[in-house]
C-alpha cells in the first residue's frame, strides 16, 4: 500500500463532496477532509463577512491546519474549491467540472446571490480551478459525470495499491456556454 494525497477542487456546487463520498465508499481507510469543515472547526474565518454574506478564510492558517492533519494520515483526500489556493502537497488533483446550466440550477437551489452565481459561472467557464491545479500538482484530471467519477475512484484506489500506471487527462471546455449568462446576469 502506498500513501497518496488527493485534492478535489472545482467551482462551488460542481459535485466535489459527492465525488468525495464515492472515494470514501470505494477506498477503505482513506481520510477525507472537507476544507470548509476544517475552517469552521478551527474558526479560521475573518469576523466580518462580505456584503453578500460570504466569509473569507485566513488561508495561511488553513493551509497549516490541513497540512498538519494530512501529515498524520496514510492516504488522504482534501475537498474544497480553495484547494488550488494552498500548497497541500497532493500527488493527484481532481477537478470536478459541470455544465453551466447545471451549476446555475444548483447555485439557485442553494440560495446564491445573482452576483455569486455569475462569479462562479465565469470561474467554471474559464476553468480557473483546472488551470491553477495543473500548475500546482503532478497529476491533474478533470471529470464531470458519475461514470468519470467512478473511473477516477478506481484509478486512485489502484494507485494506493501500488499501480504506477497513469490515466490520460482531458480538459472540459465550457467557455462558449458563458455568453447567455453574461446577457442574463449582466454586471451584478
Amino acid at each position: 500500500m502506498k500513501s497518496i494525497g488527493v485534492v478535489v477542487v472545482g467551482t462551488p456546487s460542481a459535485g466535489k463532496s459527492y465525488f468525495a463520498s464515492i472515494l470514501k465508499k470505494r477506498i477503505r481507510g482513506v481520510k477525507v477532509l472537507e476544507i470548509n469543515d476544517v475552517a469552521k472547526a478551527r474558526r479560521l474565518f475573518f469576523k466580518k463577512a462580505d456584503a453578500d454574506g460570504t466569509k473569507t478564510v485566513r488561508l495561511g492558517e488553513l493551509e497549516r491546519a490541513i497540512n498538519s492533519e494530512t501529515k498524520r494520515s496514510g492516504s488522504w483526500v482534501v475537498v474544497g474549491h480553495l484547494g488550488v489556493e494552498m500548497n497541500l502537497g497532493a500527488d493527484i488533483a481532481v477537478v470536478i467540472r459541470a455544465h453551466l446550466k447545471e451549476l446555475e440550477r444548483r447555485m439557485k437551489q442553494r440560495g446564491y446571490s445573482k452576483r455569486k452565481i455569475m462569479d462562479n459561472l465565469v470561474s467554471e467557464a474559464i476553468d480557473y480551478s483546472g488551470s491553477k491545479a495543473s500548475g500546482m500538482y503532478k497529476e491533474t484530471y478533470e471529470i464531470s459525470d458519475k461514470e468519470e467519477m467512478e473511473g477516477m475512484a478506481k484509478y486512485i484506489k489502484e494507485r494506493i495499491q501500488g499501480s504506477k500506471k497513469r490515466r490520460r487527462s482531458g480538459q472540459k471546455r465550457y467557455l462558449t456556454e458563458l455568453i447567455p449568462y453574461i446577457k442574463k446576469y449582466g454586471n451584478q
